[in-house]
């Protein structure tokens, strides 16, 4: 195992002691007087940041937003943004940041870069302590903006479960999901969490990926199945997933029932590393010496767009 594998899989079991740290520095902030009840909050981020908008929306009443798309769109002066970017220097926030300046709403940022470009557009930050040592898929990295959030947001979350047992049994329990082109359901609120596995999947190993909520795969994604695709289920105990699983079982190469028996906010988190360690496997299994998206042909074309 080279350094730069070695390196992700500790950052794996870091989360058990950083995450709880993050989350009490953060959840003595005031912010969550301002942003827990509130129905004009917008959360905002790209890639995994947007994951994570996308599971704070489902625990709270603010919306998650693509930061491309709001820039094209008209916004009163009493909406709160919060843009969650760990580099701080992704063009479609900085855009957006600008625009909100001009138009006066109220900003906080949630990154892990101190001097970047995003912090000197905005002066209300929360930093969540993480600055990239070398190109690593977004591990701790996103899990540490994630319980950012849910301290923002005053989310209570319990750590009791988020240690190296549940860690190991997630290696082992995606260690036999493997296969060249994936998709990924996600059961009630789950489906934020099958965004994530997708971006894990991308990043490790490259794999093909398609993400859909379970009564809509259904009606259309379906019928795109094939002997050579395999399937994930993320459910919470939930009949409608346990059915669909049992119909399409023996219609693909690779069928798995992933069940969160969680509270939804520590649902989200046990997944999120469920995901890290598939990814983790998938490049053991493919034989990689370098995370896929690292030595892409199209990683210059990802910076340009991004950057």
């Amino acid at each position: 195992m080279n350094n730069k594998i070695k390196l992700v899989k500790d950052e794996i079991y870091s989360q058990i002691k950083e995450l709880p740290i993050l989350y009490e520095e953060i959840k003595h902030s005031n912010y969550y007087k301002m942003l827990k009840d509130a129905e004009n909050v917008i959360i905002t981020g790209c890639g995994d940041s947007y994951a994570a908008a996308l599971m704070l929306s489902e625990l709270s009443k603010a919306m998650a937003m693509d930061p491309y798309e709001a820039i094209f769109k008209d916004f009163g002066k009493d909406m709160i943004f919060v843009i969650v970017s760990v580099s701080g220097k992704t063009v479609a926030n900085l855009n957006l940041a600008k625009k909100l300046k001009e138009n006066g709403n109220k900003i906080i940022a949630v990154t892990g870069k101190k001097d970047s470009p995003l912090t000197k557009i905005i002066n209300e930050v929360i930093w969540i302590n993480y600055e990239e040592k070398t190109i690593l898929p977004g591990t701790l990295s996103f899990t540490k903006s994630l319980i950012a959030l849910y301290g923002l947001f005053g989310i209570n979350i319990d750590f009791k479960n988020l240690n190296k047992e549940i860690i190991a049994k997630a290696f082992e329990d995606t260690k036999d999901i493997f296969g060249e082109s994936f998709y990924i359901l996600g059961g009630a609120k789950l489906f934020p969490s099958c965004y994530y596995f997708k971006a894990k999947i991308l990043e490790f190993s490259g794999c093909k990926t398609i993400i859909e909520r379970i009564e809509q795969f259904a009606h259309m994604d379906l019928f795109g199945l094939t002997m050579k695709d395999c399937i994930i289920f993320l459910s919470r105990n939930e009949k409608k997933v346990e059915e669909t699983y049992k119909l399409i079982s023996e219609n693909v190469k690779i069928a798995k029932l992933l069940n969160f028996n969680y509270p939804i906010e520590e649902s989200y988190l046990i997944s999120s590393i469920y995901a890290q360690a598939l990814g983790f496997n998938l490049l053991v299994y493919h034989g990689l010496t370098d995370f896929h998206f690292a030595k892409s042909r199209l990683l210059k074309i990802s910076d340009q767009l991004i950057y």
